[in-house]
């Protein structure tokens, strides 16, 4: 999209760049020569009052409770009910600890008028996550987030009241291949030539929607 913020000041061009934790972005010149410009990245300490930092007066939490759904046939049950958060590891059965594929966090949150008449961005952070994820509210997405921070602009998808929340989360392939090994007599749900790099020993990966999950307004955006 075209920069309309910017000034040139002693054949240099500033402008301003918001960048999340390991981000990055493309700035293109569409005139001139590639020799005609000097880059320079100067980096500014930005007051934490600064624009689009969130307001935590405004936090609203997602505590839960979650139902947490797995798809069939891959080994786990067919939902757990979860009063807090935690790490797929330890979830019971077994078959929920060594899952891999993509499981559904299904909650709930309250949200009042007011809240939405803020004028300001509204923003969902997960908190931590690992691998994947794609968020939806009131059942429309708001895409894939594979990197952290993991948070989505929600503004416009809420309403008052009673909101459904869900969470997809994706992780790898490593826990399934270790629970085939280490619970044979469950049957085989990640077929591969390369469990030979394998073993059941192993330690299973931090896996799904650790959290915490805040629901904030953005100061001065919207």
């Amino acid at each position: 999209m075209p920069c309309v913020d910017y000034r040139f000041e002693n054949g240099a061009i500033h402008m301003p760049l918001n960048l999340d934790q390991i981000s990055s972005v493309f700035v293109v010149f569409r005139s001139g020569k590639a020799a005609d410009y000097e880059a320079v990245i100067a980096v500014d300490n930005i007051p934490s009052a600064s624009v689009g930092a969130p307001d935590p007066q405004s936090d609203i939490t997602v505590a839960g409770p979650w139902k947490l759904d797995f798809p069939a046939g891959r080994g786990a049950p067919a939902s757990i009910e979860l009063d807090t958060l935690k790490c797929w590891t330890r979830l019971e059965p077994s078959g929920a600890s060594v899952f891999s594929g993509t499981a559904r966090y299904i909650t709930s949150i309250q949200v009042p008028n007011g809240y939405l008449n803020s004028g300001h961005t509204l923003e969902l952070d997960l908190g931590r996550v690992v691998e994947v994820a794609e968020v939806s509210v009131n059942g429309k997405s708001t895409g894939i987030s594979w990197k952290p921070p993991y948070r989505v602009d929600v503004t416009g998808l809420l309403k008052a009241g009673t909101n459904g929340i869900e969470v997809k989360v994706t992780n790898v392939w490593h826990n399934r291949i270790v629970g085939d090994l280490k619970y044979p007599e469950a049957g085989e749900f990640a077929p591969t030539n390369m469990k030979w790099k394998f073993n059941a020993e192993m330690e299973l990966l931090p896996s799904g929607l650790f959290g915490p999950v805040v629901l904030r307004q953005k100061v001065g955006q919207g």
